[in-house]
């Protein structure tokens, strides 16, 4: 944000230049250098984040507690100015963002009540009352069990996350009225932390994340005809890579389920004394740390490369007659680019351990019977499913538009704006094997506004308007 000289959100009747996007446009536009050498330093430091409540399932063992720590800040510069006066600028900025995570994960106990048999219950416990209905809080009560958390016996876990953002920007003044632009940015990022951190394995759902985002443009403003006629060319590319890698690659992930009325232990899964079942002496088996889900294993190695290319052109009319009619006519093609491959963590399937392989297993709710999930992505001819240790594909689209449009002031009434365009929109979407999915040409655009400042012809005007809009939009599906 230290880099950005202005934002505009645009929304609701937006004019024919903008589109794929149905809610509304926000347009970012960064700081540039001028003939005054100009900079800054900027920073922000997080000093201490009041203790979080614990988040934890009724009754049940696992508490956890999230806290940004005092490590937390982002510090940054940015410097302007000539290369050649008055012919060429340049801009360049770098900021560095650090932010440490802790995880307090604590264990609960329940304790024994011997007049029912069970754990003592929670003897304030109530149904939300933002509920609109009770039944939606049927059951609850008999999970509303008391706990005691008990003390050294949870861990601490630190998930990190760095971010570093630059910018480099050249602009060349060819003549007062001809610019050419050049600007680089940067944003690659790096993540250490953990799937979850409720009801698992910490160790083996520890992962780490590296996204490499790198956006370089190209773009040409020229006015003509004594400033009649305005042209734009630009042309950008955006590249973008996220690789995803389990600490423990060689875990399958596995999801333990329990019904609650006979769960697990945790000491069925950690080693925790305090949590092992313990016969009371009327004979009954009293489970400290029920646990009706269990996590281990990450699940997935990941790696996408995303390519977008982006090129515009664009040509604006000054007309006067009978006010400034500002006609706009542009086009803007789009080519994007998805390599993705996936491969499920464990080691490669052994058909005499059911609970091998490059899988994602989980139990019924009994506990017993194993499930395999993810793992029918392709079929055989006879309909059986092929076990996938991973996948890799690669799929393209392409996007196209053109516009016209006229932003009218209407002269004979000062105050008053009148916006028509039509919009045009295509997109094709390529499988792996380069047939075409998905092929829209349809998309067609109205765009019509009327805009009236009722204060114009008052002493201070610009205070108030009156405005309606009529407009299609279509939304892009994604790649």
């Amino acid at each position: 944000q230290y880099f950005l000289r202005e934002i505009n959100v645009l929304t609701s009747g937006y004019q024919a230049e903008y589109g794929r996007a149905a809610g509304g446009v926000i347009s970012l536009a960064t700081k540039t250098g001028s003939n005054e050498l100009h900079g800054g330093l900027y920073g922000t430091f997080q000093p201490v984040q009041a203790a979080p409540n614990g988040v934890a399932r009724l009754g049940e063992a696992l508490v956890t507690r999230l806290r940004d720590n005092q490590n937390m800040f982002d510090l940054a510069f940015d410097l302007g100015g000539p290369i050649v006066r008055d012919r060429i600028w340049f801009y360049v900025g770098f900021a560095a963002t650090s932010q440490y995570q802790n995880i307090e994960r604590g264990v609960r106990q329940q304790i024994y009540d011997p007049a029912t048999k069970g754990a003592q219950r929670l003897s304030d416990f109530s149904c939300p009352t933002y509920l609109s209905n009770p039944s939606l809080c049927a059951g609850l009560q008999n999970s509303a069990a008391a706990t005691q958390e008990l003390d050294g016996i949870g861990s601490h876990l630190t998930a990190v996350r760095r971010l570093y953002n630059g910018i480099a920007k050249l602009q060349f003044n060819l003549h007062p009225d001809h610019t050419l632009t050049l600007m680089y940015l940067a944003s690659p990022a790096t993540l250490s932390s953990f799937y979850d951190t409720h009801a698992v394995d910490p160790a083996s759902v520890e992962f780490n994340r590296f996204d490499s985002v790198h956006d370089a443009s190209a773009r040409y403003l020229g006015k003509l005809f004594h400033h009649k006629l305005q042209v734009e060319l630009s042309y950008a590319f955006h590249y973008q890579r996220l690789t995803t890698t389990p600490s423990q690659p060689s875990v399958p992930q596995f999801i333990y389920n329990a019904a609650s009325t006979d769960p697990y232990s945790l000491s069925d899964f950690e080693d925790v004394p305090q949590c092992r079942r313990v016969t009371q002496p009327d004979g009954t088996v009293f489970n400290p740390c029920p646990m009706t889900t269990y996590r281990r294993g990450f699940g997935f190695h990941r790696d996408q490369t995303l390519m977008r290319h982006q090129a515009v052109a664009a040509a604006t009319l000054f007309v006067d007659l009978l006010g400034l009619h500002a006609i706009k006519a542009g086009f803007d093609f789009e080519y994007l680019n998805n390599d993705t491959t996936r491969q499920f963590s464990g080691t490669d399937l052994d058909p005499n351990d059911p609970s091998s392989g490059r899988r994602v297993y989980q139990t019924d709710a009994s506990g017993q019977a194993v499930q395999i999930l993810f793992s029918h992505a392709q079929r055989a001819a006879d309909g059986s499913p092929i076990l996938l240790n991973g996948f890799h594909g690669t799929n393209t689209g392409r996007s196209y538009a053109v516009y016209l449009r006229d932003s009218w002031s209407v002269g004979p009434i000062p105050g008053l704006v009148i916006n028509a365009g039509f919009r045009w929109e295509g997109q094709q979407l390529l499988a792996s094997d380069g047939t075409q999915a998905i092929s829209i040409l349809d998309n067609i655009a109205p765009r019509v506004g009327v805009v009236y400042d009722f204060t114009q012809l008052t002493s201070r005007p610009g205070r108030g308007k009156i405005f309606a809009n009529y407009a299609r939009f279509y939304q892009s599906i994604p790649l």
